[in-house]
């Protein structure tokens, strides 16, 4: 859950934590069929923001709470072993995929140059759909990653491929109108570098995942709307260079003043002997 929340700016992760965790702890598990809130406390509090009249919830006499509790607690209880039996004695055997199926693919395959600054716990594990062009073998299948920017062997084991429920369609915007040459929207700008002399900024376009996300340089954003998105970065690097100089000068000055302390210490040592 907090990698739907996170994928797109993965440094505000904590800001979803209080949110994720009461929805988690709302929500009923698959194995007590009760939400964690029900089962230790007996009931599940009332939501954020929803006023008291409007939440459906009565006041309990602690003895009422108590009875309520102990009920719960033995029909989770039996939802648990039920839940537990049930899967110790069947057997999970995934069918294979057929051509024309849709899959996702692990994002462990989808990588760029972006994927070594983003967190593996926040980024989701999967993406797609895409759909299996020919079955190679019970273990190999050739997927269509003709939508794709990205080089990709299109040829993937069957464990980096999870089957869809139901149909979905992707759409990915095509180039914007008006223009001689291919041009697409920019979404924003996640980091740049200095290739070849040359600076260049690794940019997200509009509709496509991260993924997806190129290196192009300053003279090829046109647009207002590019304009705008690079001033705003080039302030956001700025301020992080600036406080990033002021940390190491704040920590230059603690050692300098640590070993100063310490020479001050041993003098002092040497002048009592």
């Amino acid at each position: 859950m907090l990698r739907s929340y996170a994928k797109s700016n993965q440094s505000a992760w904590v800001d979803y934590l209080p949110t994720i965790e009461f929805a988690i702890n709302s929500s009923p598990a698959a194995s007590t069929k009760m939400a964690p809130f029900e089962v230790c406390n007996g009931r599940i509090p009332r939501q954020i923001g929803l006023p008291a009249r409007l939440s459906g919830q009565s006041p309990v006499l602690p003895d009422e709470l108590m009875d309520r509790l102990a009920k719960i607690q033995h029909e989770a209880s039996s939802n648990l072993q039920q839940h537990f039996d049930k899967a110790s004695s069947s057997e999970h055997i995934e069918p294979p995929f057929r051509e024309g199926d849709e899959v996702y693919v692990s994002t462990h395959l989808l990588r760029n140059e972006d994927a070594k600054y983003r967190s593996n716990k926040l980024t989701p594990p999967y993406d797609g759909p895409f759909k299996i062009k020919n079955v190679l073998g019970p273990a190999h299948y050739r997927v269509d990653f003709s939508p794709l920017k990205v080089r990709i062997h299109d040829v993937i084991n069957t464990k980096f491929l999870k089957r869809t429920k139901g149909t979905r369609s992707v759409h990915r915007p095509g180039p914007l109108q008006g223009f001689s040459d291919d041009v697409y929207a920019m979404e924003r700008i996640l980091r740049h570098r200095k290739h070849r002399g040359r600076l260049e900024y690794l940019v997200k376009w509009l509709g496509y995942p991260e993924y997806e996300a190129t290196y192009v340089q300053a003279k090829d954003m046109i647009g207002s709307r590019c304009k705008r998105l690079l001033a705003e970065y080039q302030l956001q690097t700025a301020k992080a260079d600036a406080a990033k100089e002021r940390s190491l000068k704040r920590r230059s000055q603690k050692s300098n003043a640590r070993h100063i302390r310490s020479k001050t210490s041993k003098l002092y040592s040497k002048t009592l002997l």
